[in-house]
């Protein structure tokens, strides 16, 4: 093949994923993987598991999300987000991955859901609460051919019987680095009343809409920690330490709208190890970003 370029650079399936790919395979491979995983706590973040037959950076394709699954249950040791959150400063977390979905959308439990169950993976749903069970069209979605649906609350009961855990993301995707505190609290007070409700049960995980360092605010961050809930997940990228605040977990967004492998997706790990600076919020601009 011959590379194409952007001025003086190879571009990324020119000359370059073969390699990323190559890397990907062996350093999260047998025997590397434990000694590369191990100094650190991982999480990962869906939003859309369905074949939609275009690129969308919010979607993974459904066989894409089977390899990536089986990837994740080969390289870590998967448990549940409370489990991790249990663990954290203990060395036996370590190593972790837990997998995470955000929004509440339809394909999560028709999709997602038997996959995971398939390769006996847990997984945390955080859900948007006044999207459940609507036909609301998220404004980031309003340019898709076909609006994606969301779960019922009968689906988010089945989910929960069947052991994964449901974490709060507000009632309307609420941007906390733009509203006020009291706005803050009235979207986390209700989202969560209305899970505990639905639920019959103590919800506690919580993951902010939009996910980058400038969709939560200080301010809000301390509602966030005033609120009885026990953590505050991002999506911006980034791995953490086993001792990392559970305020500020990172989380790795995944999709496959560029036809991404398993081996692709053991590169994008990697590159997570690498100290962030914001990167996934500096290449993509927040006004675009719906994480």
């Amino acid at each position: 093949m011959t590379p194409s370029r952007s001025g003086s650079k190879l571009t990324y399936d020119g000359v370059t994923r073969p390699v990323k790919r190559l890397m990907g395979r062996v350093l999260l491979g047998r025997p590397l993987n434990r000694l590369v995983t191990s100094n650190h706590v991982w999480v990962v973040a869906f939003h859309r598991v369905d074949d939609l037959g275009f690129p969308d950076p919010l979607t993974c394709g459904i066989s894409e999300f089977a390899d990536y699954c089986d990837f994740f249950a080969r390289t870590f040791r998967v448990v549940p987000l409370s489990q991790q959150l249990d663990q954290l400063g203990r060395h036996q977390c370590g190593g972790t991955l837990s997998i995470t979905f955000d929004d509440g959308y339809l394909d999560n439990f028709e999709n997602a859901a038997p996959i995971l169950e398939r390769f006996g993976l847990p997984a945390t749903f955080f859900v948007a609460t006044g999207f459940i069970g609507t036909d609301q069209v998220a404004w980031w979605d309003r340019s898709m051919p076909e609006a994606p649906r969301w779960m019922n609350w009968d689906q988010i009961r089945s989910l929960h019987a069947r052991g994964f855990e449901i974490g709060c993301h507000t009632v309307t995707h609420a941007n906390l680095g733009s509203v006020s505190p009291e706005t803050a609290l009235r979207e986390i007070t209700e989202a969560r009343h209305r899970l505990n409700t639905e639920l019959g049960t103590d919800v506690d995980l919580f993951a902010y809409p939009y996910g980058g360092t400038a969709n939560m605010s200080a301010e809000n961050l301390a509602v966030v920690k005033g609120s009885g809930l026990r953590c505050s997940l991002s999506c911006h990228g980034g791995v953490n330490a086993i001792k990392a605040n559970p305020f500020s977990l990172r989380r790795i967004p995944i999709n496959s709208s560029r036809g991404e492998t398993a081996d692709d997706i053991a590169y994008q790990m990697l590159r997570n190890l690498a100290p962030m600076k914001d990167k996934m919020h500096v290449d993509v601009p927040s006004e675009t970003r719906i994480d």
